[in-house]
């Protein structure tokens, strides 16, 4: 942290400020393969402090074209550098876009941001190294895409479908590992001046839809267009375009289209509620017409019983009485159902035949053309 903070007490001459930077990753890279892994996250964390202070430096001279334009050179020739160790441009992609939002991310001009990204689009495009590629891709570009996104709503901010921690491992982890992996799913790099669509169609698609450049293999440059085209489209995805505002004569054409099917769908449910009613009134019709039947036959029964033995007729006859008049009402139900399924036989029958008669007729018609 101290060696970082050197680059700060070296004065006003601004040259002095770039010489370090460039000594120092020039240092870096010639013993990083002598870095031990007990202390490789030292000199790590050790980077990171080093590019905080570079934001700082440039947010210092008011983010200066000339000095955006050197650090692009400047990581341009690191990272296409064949000698250049893996392990630092890996590092600097995860720590750009982190430290580059905490120097000065709400102040960040969109020409600026665009200058600053400029070294890892053209790297994308131009690397031979599919790792490079693949962590340019996911730790710069899908990240800054995915946190710029213009919600229409502050209640969008809140997705619905987080996902659960608990369940990860098997509910193993402890709350404090939960937390941590909270923090890390729900970092944001936000730009308030970013435009992802701008950015996708002024300075992603030229890139990808750029010729091949000599001297570069075919089959690597094609591989970095085609993943280059992938975030073009994402973007796309992430952010659609704004669909244009309705006039007032347009919305009040929508409005009345409105009110009309409004209209209509009301009809038909009257419709449809009226023809339940006819149906439910003309069941409960039915049920009490043969109710009332059924009683005045047990009546009619029971006054002949009457009658013939001159005394009333005992709860045994009553009861036999009504078993056999609600068999007879069971039995003119069913006879109702074959009733009814014959007429749709016949109804099916008449079909077919008329069907019959429409091919022969078309049959004889063919013969005689044929004839002719």
């Amino acid at each position: 942290m101290k060696i970082a903070d050197i680059m700060k007490g070296l004065g006003e001459n601004r040259e002095h400020h770039r010489q370090w930077f460039e000594a120092f990753l020039y240092i870096f890279n010639k013993h990083w393969n002598i870095v031990d892994n007990f202390r490789i996250d030292k000199y790590l964390m050790f980077l990171r402090f080093q590019f905080s202070a570079v934001f700082a430096y440039l947010k210092q001279g008011d983010y200066a074209k000339a000095e955006i334009e050197w650090l692009s050179t400047t990581l341009i020739s690191l990272m296409s550098d064949s000698t250049t160790a893996l392990g630092i441009p890996l590092q600097i992609c995860d720590v750009y876009l982190p430290e580059l939002c905490k120097t000065d991310g709400e102040q960040l001009s969109f020409e600026t941001l665009v200058g600053m990204l400029h070294p890892f689009l053209h790297t994308a495009a131009t690397t031979n190294c599919k790792v490079l590629a693949d962590r340019i891709r996911e730790k710069v570009f899908d990240s800054l895409l995915e946190s710029n996104v213009t919600l229409p709503n502050e209640s969008d901010l809140s997705s619905d479908e987080e996902e659960d921690l608990t369940k990860v491992d098997g509910g193993k982890l402890s709350k404090r590992t939960r937390r941590e992996l909270a923090k890390l799913i729900n970092t944001k790099y936000v730009f308030p001046n970013f435009n992802i669509l701008l950015y996708a169609e002024n300075f992603i698609f030229p890139v990808a839809s750029a010729a091949i450049e000599e001297g570069k293999p075919a089959r690597s440059t094609e591989d970095n267009r085609e993943a280059i085209y992938g975030l073009y489209y994402k973007a796309l995805k992430l952010e659609p375009e704004a669909k244009p505002e309705l006039t007032f004569t347009e919305r009040q054409l929508v409005n009345r289209a409105r009110q009309f099917i409004t209209m209509r769908m009301r009809k038909r449910m009257e419709l449809r509620q009226q023809k339940r009613q006819k149906k439910a009134t003309m069941k409960i019709q039915k049920m009490i017409q043969q109710k009332m039947m059924a009683d005045y036959q047990r009546r009619l029964r029971l006054q002949e019983f009457e009658a013939l033995h001159g005394k009333e007729a005992p709860v045994e006859i009553e009861k036999a009485v009504k078993v056999e008049l609600a068999k007879n009402a069971q039995k003119t139900e069913k006879i109702e159902k074959i009733e009814k399924v014959e007429k749709v036989v016949e109804k099916v029958e008449k079909v077919e035949k008329v069907e019959k008669v429409e091919k022969l007729q078309a049959g004889s018609s063919g013969e005689v053309k044929t004839g002719d």
